[in-house]
């Protein structure tokens, strides 16, 4: 069985921002007063959260945000983070009503500083998620512009041309690493351009990397495990696919990895050991995450034809086609069961 999902496609819901801005110690602004004092220490702990990579902190990074803003209503770089953690946390799960808020974040900022790349960044991030990738990257220039040293945003503008050009994504990313070599996700959707680009050693070694820094993230493990099977390394790619069975709860953005793990120990189970049993049973679980799996039924569909159950593998197909019609090699499998 071939995958039927471009892993690449799962970075918009899990990419992340990193790395601190100093934006907040001007020597030219005059001295804050307490309440200002305050909202900055929640700015820097919402900060501090936001650049640990790991999703599970966002909720808490945006608390920390809104705390700083309840304090100080009219602090550009609360609102652009904020506007951000929105973009990272939500992702292109994003709602109308949460990228409106956001986007009035990101909007407020550059209007109390328009010299903050920050609220740029952030706007550009949004964009992204929505995809208007031109007015994406209109905002993200104008960031590089008024701060060229400041490694987020050559990141921002790497995976925004991620899905157009993946020679400049390339650039874009390594740039914002040799600005900063601790920016975690960097070294994420790195990965996924490299894999692109089929330099498979240079994707290993920066998805490794990346597990390193964020051990806790889901994504890390299912993404080399894809790798790794693409690479023909199917043992290794069970091993990932595993450890994220293993490691990864219930939260929402654990969810996709997860299912996608199953998915993929199903596919293998079937393709190194034509172990039936094992194989339905991770695609069972790969459906109690995301029902609406056609790709899953798809893999259930070819199992069943392989093992001449045509009542079953009908079935199964019909069923992957209903969740998605415009499904060519499931209709060309189906055909086979008549």
């Amino acid at each position: 069985m071939k995958p039927r999902i471009q892993w690449w496609s799962w970075i918009a819901a899990v990419s992340l921002l990193v790395g601190m801005t100093g934006a907040c110690h001007r020597s030219s602004e005059p001295k804050l007063d307490p309440l200002q004092e305050k909202a900055q220490e929640h700015y820097r702990a919402g900060r501090r959260l936001f650049l640990s990579c790991y999703p599970g902190n966002y909720q808490a990074a945006a608390r920390e945000f809104e705390q700083a803003l309840a304090l100080w209503s009219d602090y550009p770089e609360a609102l652009a983070a904020l506007a951000e953690t929105f973009s990272m946390w939500r992702g292109f799960s994003l709602s109308e009503s949460e990228f409106d808020q956001a986007y009035k974040f990101a909007q407020r900022s550059q209007r109390l500083d328009p010299r903050l790349a920050a609220g740029y960044r952030a706007l550009a991030d949004l964009l992204r998620h929505r995809g208007d990738l031109e007015g994406a990257l209109s905002q993200i220039d104008t960031a590089i512009q008024l701060d060229p040293l400041d490694a987020e945003s050559y990141y921002v503008k790497g995976s925004i041309l991620i899905s157009t050009n993946l020679e400049q994504a390339r650039d874009n990313l390594l740039r914002a690493l040799r600005l900063n070599p601790e920016l975690a996700k960097t070294y994420f959707n790195l990965g996924a351009v490299f894999q692109q680009l089929q330099e498979y050693d240079n994707a290993e070694k920066s998805l490794l990397r990346y597990q390193s820094m964020v051990p806790d993230d889901a994504a890390g493990y299912t993404s080399l495990g894809i790798l790794y099977a693409e690479m023909g390394r199917k043992q290794e790619a069970q091993t990932q696919f595993q450890k994220v069975v293993t490691k990864a709860g219930d939260q929402a953005w654990e969810k996709p990895w997860k299912y996608m793990a199953y998915l993929r120990l199903g596919e293998l189970a079937w393709e190194n050991d034509h172990d039936t049993h094992r194989a339905l049973a991770y695609l069972d679980k790969a459906l109690e995450i995301n029902p609406e799996s056609a790709e899953a039924y798809y893999s259930r569909g070819l199992i069943f034809l392989q093992k001449r159950d045509k009542k079953k593998a009908r079935e199964a197909l019909e069923q992957a086609i209903l969740l998605k019609p415009d499904f060519p090699d499931a209709q060309a499998a189906l055909a086979k069961t008549r």
